[in-house]
């Protein structure tokens, strides 16, 4: 047990009661005094927004919970971890919780309200040392190592998943919205931010599964030797060029592993989709009357979110549901041309949700990486 470490967890929780406290008690005063911060800004653009609050509860109330929940919890499993194990798993899922919905709430400053708030950001930054410092605390504790390994495989199966899935559906809530005229900024805009998320959640993602591949590998001694091994291609040493730069070194069997399992397939998934992206650019320039705004940014994050190679299942579906939906307007409305929005948001879901069973269905599981 690192008292440090625990220390410093009870002190950023008590900080993040005192910062949601803070925005809390302000934004009762805020009828009578502007909520300034200390960097001259007015925090109430943000806090008094349509966004202030989730299923009806304000965002500090559910923050001021979170680190309540993560104080108490802590002290609990300070006294009993050994005998109660399921608190360390409970406390590591709500720090999980509470950073992706800290995200999430940034995201909204940043993409969306285009403003901040000094004690969100605040906010944002406590949850994240919170995770930091719980990372190290509490995750040590979770188990042996075949656990941490089990839990390393679970977040690289299942994290991408949800960020995709949740960036995806942000995108058609606020197409809704707009479609609504209830979102003040532009579609598109908002949208190609999301997408930018996305694409550096790829190469972040890809950096952190190469950063816990070398400490598993680390940790024994048998896999430790491959830290230090050249790699082969096809029986032979990668002898020149590039190959030779990258893998005939100390820690090229490493690097060549980590290229195939982690990087390949995310720069697959990002190039397909700037081609794709590349490509309605092209037909929206030719015949502008299929795209209506934010379409052309839909169909880019759709292309991101589907990664490869679900990518050519997105397309699939995209051409049979702009068919369908082209000759449904035909012979209803009397309309020669469908724009893309509803065939682009359905081929996405129909992509996801069918996954694999798609990709061997129409033959593409020898493009897996």
């Amino acid at each position: 047990m690192n008292l440090f470490l625990f220390v410093s967890f009870l002190i950023l929780c008590l900080a993040g009661v005192a910062d949601t406290a803070y925005i809390f008690w302000r934004n009762k005063k805020s009828a009578q005094e502007p909520f300034i911060c200390p960097l001259g800004h007015d925090c109430s653009v943000v806090t008094q927004s349509s966004w202030s609050n989730f299923l009806g509860i304000r965002n500090e109330i559910l923050g001021m919970i979170f680190y309540l929940l993560m104080f108490v919890g802590s002290i609990f499993w300070f006294g009993f971890s050994s005998s109660v194990p399921l608190l360390s798993w409970l406390i590591t899922a709500g720090l999980a919780v509470g950073v992706l919905f800290s995200i999430f709430l940034l995201g909204i400053q940043v993409f969306v309200l285009k403003n901040y708030c000094f004690y969100c950001l605040l906010s944002f930054l406590i949850t994240l040392l919170l995770s930091i410092v719980g990372w190290f605390l509490i995750v040590p504790t979770l188990g042996g190592f075949g656990e941490i390994i089990n839990s390393v495989v679970w977040i690289s199966a299942w994290l991408p998943k949800i960020f995709l899935s949740l960036s995806f559906l942000l995108a058609v809530f606020l197409l809704y919205r707009f479609r609504k005229g209830k979102l003040s900024v532009s579609l598109g805009s908002v949208v190609k931010k999301i997408s930018w998320a996305v694409v550096v959640f790829y190469v972040i993602f890809a950096l952190f599964l190469t950063a816990v591949q070398y400490y598993l590998w680390f940790q024994d001694n048998l896999t430790k030797s491959f830290l230090e091994t050249p790699a082969f291609i096809s029986g032979q040493s990668a002898s020149s060029g590039l190959g030779q730069w990258l893998f005939g070194g100390k820690l090229g069997y490493f690097l060549f592993y980590s290229w195939g399992r982690f990087w390949l397939g995310a720069l697959l998934s990002l190039a397909a989709a700037f081609l794709w992206r590349l490509f309605l650019g092209v037909l929206k320039n030719h015949n502008e009357r299929f795209f209506e705004e934010g379409d052309m940014e839909i169909g880019f994050l759709g292309a991101l979110v589907c990664g490869w190679p679900n990518f050519l299942s997105f397309l699939v579906f995209t051409f049979i549901l702009v068919v369908i939906f082209g000759f449904l307007r035909l012979i209803l409305a009397g309309e020669k041309y469908t724009t893309l929005t509803w065939p682009f948001i359905l081929s996405v879901l129909i992509t996801l949700a069918g996954g694999y069973f798609w990709i061997s269905s129409f033959g593409f599981g020898v493009l897996v990486v």
